[in-house]
């Protein structure tokens, strides 16, 4: 259920095809309106990092971009017959000479928004485009076997004559993930989860997204959901102060979407039939506990919890100790960077 880091860079190379040039900016524009030029675009990953599977990729580039109304030039859907376990990715596409160019690149798009895809005529179109995460999980409704990715660039001009530099993009995730561990603390405590019993619930995360972030426009009105997971198997470990000792250990994950939080739907976490001891019926848990502040992990001020944010992975760490249970930080960092969001329990 876990994917290790992504943070995938897309190089773009504007190459214009030779044509005067004019010493007027309107006029350069208007010449521009009838040049077509190449955009180079090469997909990599950086050093040292896990190749995550690519099916599909789209390339929507407008122009005039900044006006009230950009212009749709190139719509370019590429797919793999298998996925690639790379995202050594290189395409080359003519597009016509602007300007105020941005380009948006979609990796792995829900199959079922394809249509929807093919048929943008306007760059509002784009930006209404939903999904849910429904669409996305595998059979097993617990992993997402390819993850969708966006980015978008803009201010990309082309101009005759002038050197050719390339431009980088941020390609992140289209959903955020929540990660919760089970940790021991205490010399001679121990912990452990009982297949059948164990549950961890997060309440109100949400499935539904626009598919295209960047330009302010998180959904609306997105509907709250739970969901719950169930331990398969049983497992018991004691705490230990040896340097390599496994006192935390990954219990589950879950999908959630971009949300903003109101007071009356903001996440919290159930957790039942967690072991504190040695006998069976050594078990705590906990009940709709809030998750109300962010901390950064590198340090930091304490701030409110106000949404989830997509492309980044949220770690609750339910620890196992002689208190009870307590929320003691939330601390916020990028899926993209090897970096995570932790929330602490104290159980």
């Amino acid at each position: 259920m876990r994917c290790k880091p992504l943070y995938s860079i897309i190089c773009l190379l504007l190459v214009a095809f030779l044509f005067s040039c004019s010493k007027n900016a309107v006029e350069f524009d208007e010449q521009l309106s009838n040049t077509r030029a190449l955009l180079s675009i090469d997909l990599t990953q950086n050093a040292g990092e896990e190749q995550v599977a690519i099916k599909t990729v789209r390339f929507v580039i407008f122009g005039n971009a900044s006006s009230s109304i950009p212009y749709l030039d190139v719509n370019e859907f590429h797919e793999e017959a298998t996925p690639l376990e790379t995202t050594d990715i290189k395409a080359v596409i003519e597009v016509k000479g602007n300007s105020d160019i941005m380009a948006i690149v979609i990796v792995n798009e829900p199959a079922g928004l394809k249509s929807d895809l093919d048929n943008i005529g306007s760059l509002s179109d784009l930006k209404n485009i939903e999904f849910t995460i429904a669409q996305l999980l595998n059979n097993s409704k617990e992993e997402i076997a390819l993850m969708p990715m966006t980015g978008i660039k803009q201010g990309i001009y082309v101009k005759p004559g002038e050197a050719v530099n390339p431009v980088s993009m941020t390609v992140e995730r289209a959903v955020s993930r929540v990660d919760v561990y089970l940790q021991v603390t205490d010399g001679g405590a121990q912990t452990g989860y009982i297949n059948g019993s164990t549950t961890v619930t997060m309440h109100n995360l949400s499935h539904e997204s626009v598919l295209v972030n960047g330009f302010g426009n998180m959904k609306a009105n997105a509907l709250p959901l739970d969901k719950t997971w169930t331990a398969g198997s049983s497992d018991t470990w004691i705490y230990s102060s040896a340097a390599d000792a496994k006192n935390r250990r990954l219990l589950c994950s879950f999908y959630t979407s971009e949300r903003a939080f109101t007071d009356s739907n903001k996440p919290t976490i159930s957790m039942t039939n967690i072991r504190k001891g040695a006998q069976p019926t050594d078990v705590i848990g906990v009940t709709r506990q809030e998750l109300g502040q962010i901390t950064p992990t590198g340090g930091g001020q304490s701030q409110d919890f106000e949404g989830f944010q997509r492309n980044n992975v949220y770690q609750i760490t339910a620890k196992v100790g002689k208190l009870g249970i307590q929320i003691v930080r939330v601390s916020v960092e990028p899926w993209g960077d090897p970096k995570n969001i932790d929330v602490d329990v104290e159980l």
